[in-house]
């Protein structure tokens, strides 16, 4: 596992701050616009390494889960540390870590003085709540850009590039068998272009390819996100396939993985 001087890099935190990278679900709940990233995982570390060395062994990251997995000595040793990574989603920490992560970050924001809101609670979202992100103000979509494709379809300058970041086995869209399930078909040629393949090398950066409605990105692919429920994640990783990366699917996994990280809800507590 990863060393606590592996973590030199940190990120000021502070509510104006968390209040600009956040956006409104409905009127008591509100999302990060992106999963969390290695620096703000590495920021919470120091925090913990300098009050309690004992939690700080309990929430480090579990980097051996590469070598494990992928047999990637080079990403167990660089990935969560190297500057390079900083904007990626830190991804190989336990359930129990993910939820520190959202006590510290509560703990943060209600004592400071300048924050928007009296008092809040951030926490893993549950399943139903993580959907409503995903959707943000629109009802019955398969993906949370809001078309039933993979790839971009509307817009002429990036037609036919990626929406997400996922394990690609042949472009595909989704669409619905004799008993309404949703099933994949490849997708038409006319909007192939080698030009437009994703470059992300396994995870890309949080604030990567198109956000949602309401300014969400990556819900789909990257990296699968904790819910509340304990082993339930939701929206694929980048080593998902595309039928995986869909609102509505599920992935479980009960250890720390190099495909599972999280992205952290805000609810207000007794609002006026």
């Amino acid at each position: 596992m990863c060393l606590f001087n592996s973590y030199a890099q940190v990120k000021e935190f502070s509510a104006k701050g968390i209040e600009k990278e956040i956006v409104k679900v409905n009127d008591t709940l509100y999302s990060f616009r992106c999963e969390i990233s290695n620096l703000e995982y590495n920021t919470f570390l120091n925090a913990i390494a300098k009050k309690d060395s004992t939690l700080y062994l309990i929430y480090r990251i579990d980097s051996l889960k590469w070598i494990e997995m992928l047999h990637e000595e080079a990403f167990a040793k660089y990935y969560h540390r190297h500057p390079s990574f900083n904007n990626c989603p830190a991804l190989c920490m336990s359930y129990e870590a993910a939820i520190a992560y959202c006590n510290w970050l509560t703990e943060l924001y209600n004592n400071d003085p300048e924050r928007k809101f009296k008092k809040v609670s951030f926490m893993l979202p549950t399943e139903q709540e993580w959907e409503l992100g995903a959707m943000g103000n629109r009802k019955n979509i398969i993906y949370p850009w809001g078309t039933n494709s993979v790839r971009n379809t509307s817009d002429k300058k990036w037609l036919g590039a990626f929406m997400a970041n996922y394990r690609r086995i042949g472009d595909a869209v989704i669409v619905s068998d004799k008993e309404g399930k949703p099933v994949l078909r490849p997708m038409d040629s006319e909007v192939e272009s080698d030009g437009l393949r994703d470059d992300a090398i396994l995870t890309a950066d949080v604030r990567s390819f198109w956000p949602n409605s309401i300014g969400i990105y990556n819900q789909s692919g990257n990296a699968a996100e904790m819910t509340i429920q304990k082993g339930l994640t939701k929206g694929g990783s980048w080593n998902s396939y595309g039928g995986e990366i869909t609102i509505a699917y599920k992935l479980f996994f009960y250890q720390p993985s190099p495909e599972v990280g999280f992205r952290v809800f805000m609810k207000i507590e007794n609002p006026d």
